[in-house]
């Protein structure tokens, strides 16, 4: 079985779950149980082995679905242009344009990564930074920095400056809210 017939085949009434997780050979090896869709009483057990890992937040416990896909806001970090947003202005009130920033971050990654991984420090520390007048704002994919930049820029003097294009074919491994970014999964289903 291939991972795209098995995304298709589970479903949440299946009750998917991570029951472990490990590393061999150099990949990540998830095991993945649920309840067998034939209409038998037994539970089916599957390795899922993803080579090629980039990135991953994986944890035990019930996944509800699976997808492997190729669009994804967990892969904004590893395709295309990425960049600082840097801002050059004391702004009037930190606290605002730390809200708006989280806010737009958090729309734009929908929950899947949290939107202090982009920004430069939590509430206190970018006030400090946002009352020094210049520094970096937050870095990340240009995805995310151009709208960042769009919504901030009434609040302070911004740059938007493009570091590097991010190169390569990964793809995003959905189970639940857990996800990795690998570039491959087989599946191998174990026996009893």
């Amino acid at each position: 079985m291939d991972i795209q017939s098995l995304t298709h085949a589970i479903y949440e009434d299946l009750e998917p779950q991570i029951v472990a997780c490990r590393l061999a050979d150099g990949n990540l090896v998830i095991e993945l149980e649920c309840t067998d869709w034939s209409g038998s009483a037994r539970r089916r057990l599957f390795e899922l082995v993803c080579s090629q890992v980039k990135e991953s937040h994986v944890l035990i416990g019930e996944v509800g679905f699976i997808d492997f896909v190729d669009e994804h806001p967990v892969l904004l970090e590893h395709t295309g242009p990425q960049g600082g947003l840097y801002f050059s202005s004391k702004p009037a009130c930190p606290a605002e344009v730390y809200l708006v920033a989280h806010q737009v971050l958090d729309d734009i990654f929908k929950g899947w990564i949290e939107p202090r991984h982009f920004l430069n420090g939590g509430p206190n520390n970018i006030h400090t930074y946002l009352a020094g007048g210049f520094g970096l704002l937050a870095n990340g994919p240009l995805a995310a920095l151009a709208p960042l930049c769009e919504a901030t820029t009434p609040l302070l003097k911004l740059s938007l400056v493009q570091t590097h294009v991010a190169q390569g074919s990964s793809k995003a491994l959905l189970l639940g809210s857990c996800w990795v970014v690998c570039e491959a999964v087989a599946v191998i289903e174990r026996g009893d």
